[in-house]
């Protein structure tokens, strides 16, 4: 799929980093950078990156996660056949550093019981400009549980038919020494 648009966003690092975002938005000019002079946290980062798109869709992504070669184009089938969709997610798994694959996470089709009790969507979801921008986009001082304090706002605003579970692993959060991922394993 080659309709898109990468949103680098950087919670104001050092000039190394800066450097190397350059030079990798140098290889594709679908990639945007966004260096944040000041430090945002979680929130504040996501929501400058989302000022950045362009797209009618944005979707998140870790700074060291992958996707499927095919989920935006998966992604992209879903929001042209249902054009009333707001909300796209997937399935997910674990990735390691060799690339093995391990604990896929089969989701449920959109059980406002169970968000309520835990954040069981995750990764990868893809959310309207539009409804984003409703809801205002992350809240400041909800780091570490901001995408679970979205989608409970957004449960609140959105019809079912305008939410798809595409199920499909299509989404590897990476497992390293210190990660989330693996800290949850």
């Amino acid at each position: 799929y080659r309709k898109w648009e990468l949103i680098l966003s950087d919670d104001a690092s050092n000039g190394e980093i800066h450097e190397f975002l350059q030079e990798i938005q140098k290889c594709d000019s679908r990639i945007n950078l966004k260096l944040n002079k000041h430090h945002l946290g979680i929130a504040g980062t996501l929501n400058a990156g989302i000022s950045e798109s362009r797209g009618a869709f944005v979707g998140f992504l870790d700074h060291d996660d992958l996707l499927h070669k095919d989920a935006l184009k998966m992604i992209s089938i879903v929001i042209q056949k249902k054009p009333s969709i707001k909300f796209v997610y997937t399935d997910e798994d674990k990735v390691d550093l060799f690339h093995n694959r391990f604990d896929p996470y089969f989701k449920p089709d959109w059980n406002p019981d169970l968000l309520y009790s835990q954040n069981y969507i995750n990764h990868f979801s893809v959310f309207s400009a539009n409804l984003l921008s409703l809801i205002g986009g992350f809240r400041v001082g909800y780091d570490g549980a901001q995408d679970w304090d979205l989608l409970l706002r957004l449960e609140k605003i959105i019809k079912p038919n305008e939410i798809f579970h595409v199920p499909l692993v299509l989404y590897h959060w990476r497992a390293v020494k210190g990660s989330t991922a693996l800290a949850d394993s």
